[in-house]
This record gives C-alpha cells, structure tokens and sequence, in this order.
C-alpha cells in the first residue's frame, strides 16, 4: 500500500511512540494531525517533523468530535487513526489510590471508546484504518499492572468486537501489543514501583519507541488486527490462548525472580 498524500491523526502526539510512528508515516508521503494534551511539547514536535497539530483531550468526547470534524473540513479525508494516547501508574493494587486507578481507566478506556466512536464514521467513509495501543498485560494480568493490563485487556475486547461489527465496512481495526517501552509512561517513579521492568526474563523487554513504530507501519500494510513487536509478544499472546494454565506460574515466577533483584 502507499500513504502518498494519505491523511493520518495521532493521539498522544507528543509522546514517543506517535512521535516515531508520525516521522515514519510522514516519511512515506502522509500527511499526519497530531493531537495530545500538552500544548508546548506538542507545537514543538510538530514543527520539529513536519506535522499539524491540535490540542485534543480524548477523555473529552464533545472537543474530540469537534476536533475530527475540524480535521476532515481541512483535509477533505481522513485514512487512518493510530491511538497512541495512554497514560501508567504501577504499583501494588492496594498501594494505589482509587484516584489514580480511576484516571487509567478513563483515559485508557473511556479515551480509547471516545477515539473510536468519534473517528469510525469517517475511517468508514475512507476504507481506512484504527490502530490502537494495546499492551501484553492484556493476555496475562501483571503484579503492579493490575489496572493499566484491566483497561488493556477491555482495549482488546473492544478491538475484537469492532473487527466483527465492521466486517464488509473496508475498515482495518489493529491492535498493537507491545511490551515494555523506554518512553515518559516508562519514568523512574513507575520503574521504581514496578519491579517487573527489571526481570531478565526472556519473556520481557524495554524496546524503544521506534521498533513499536516500525511494526505499527508493518502491521497497518499488511493489514493485521494483533501487531507484534517481535516473537515475545506474540508467544505470550499464543501462550495465553493456547496454554492458560502456563500463564499464572511463569507470572508469577517472572515476578519473584524481579523481587529478587531489587532487593
């Protein structure tokens, strides 16, 4: 396929993964809307690589819809949506407060319905595409993940069901599934109270931001509902599917193993 004079929007446009996923679609010839809610690192990535940008909160469904219908004024059409916007707190269940859980589930989960619902009726009209951020917490519950892998696991069930409710609609649905990534969702205080982003497990990685990037693009040409970074995700997606029973022990000895080494 060619993204030559497509037009593409990006939440969470300022951060690392819709940064290098907006350079690489600009770089095959798109044109790429950035969205996000911090206004001055977002005017300054835009100009930085060539992109337009708008202030958008995608927990704000009325300024999302607006925004959208703003887009397709200016451009005429709108070929593809990545939803990249996101946001992580980690740490044990009962050490979190209710607040901060309840802010992941809205911006994860009620943000990602809100970008769904607002775009679908013109990615339909364009025979385009919705990718959306997922995460391997989704296949198998994470200690210090609990509610972030929860709204990941509902983003994929989403993505399920919008695959079936749109068949014969043209529309590509695609879920990226990444593992651990080395951007600002991924600060000290989060590296800090998640002992996981230290294991050596073979299952676990840092990758950053380009690779998801890189297999974004892949996975929009080649048309694929789970995109992978590599083999691990998608052998913990399979594992999940196929060997459930494997999941809770090879969890659970992932998290001890990182226990061990902060200590």
């Amino acid at each position: 396929m060619t993204f030559q004079n497509q037009v593409w929007l990006i939440t969470g446009g300022a951060g690392g993964i819709g940064i290098e996923t907006a350079k690489l679609l600009i770089g095959a010839g798109a044109r790429v809307m950035l969205w996000d809610i911090h206004p001055d690192a977002l005017e300054a990535v835009a100009e930085k690589i060539g992109a337009d940008c708008a202030v958008v909160d995608c927990t704000d469904y009325d300024q999302l819809q607006n925004a959208v219908q703003s887009a397709k004024s200016t451009y005429g059409m709108i070929h593809g949506v990545v939803h990249c916007a996101g946001i992580l707190h980690t740490g044990m269940f009962l050490d979190l407060s209710p607040t901060k859980m309840a802010n992941i589930v809205r911006v994860n989960l009620t943000g990602t319905v809100n970008v769904a619902h607002a775009c679908l009726p013109y990615l339909i009209e364009s025979a385009g595409h919705l990718i959306l951020l997922g995460s391997i917490s989704a296949f198998q519950g994470a200690p210090e993940f609990a509610t972030y892998g929860a709204t990941k696991a509902a983003v994929y069930n989403l993505a399920q069901a919008l695959r079936v409710e749109l068949t014969g609609k043209g529309v590509h649905i695609g879920v990226v599934s990444p593992n651990f990534v080395n951007t600002n969702m991924l600060n000290p205080e989060n590296r800090a109270n998640g002992a996981m982003t230290r294991s050596k497990s073979i299952f676990l990685k840092i990758y950053e931001a380009d690779e998801i990037a890189r297999a974004i693009m892949r996975g929009i040409q080649k048309r694929r509902f789970n995109i992978f970074t590599d083999w691990r995700g998608a052998l913990i997606y399979y594992m999940s599917r196929y060997s459930a029973w494997s999941g809770y022990f090879l969890t659970l000895k992932t998290w001890r193993d990182a226990q061990k080494r902060v200590q």
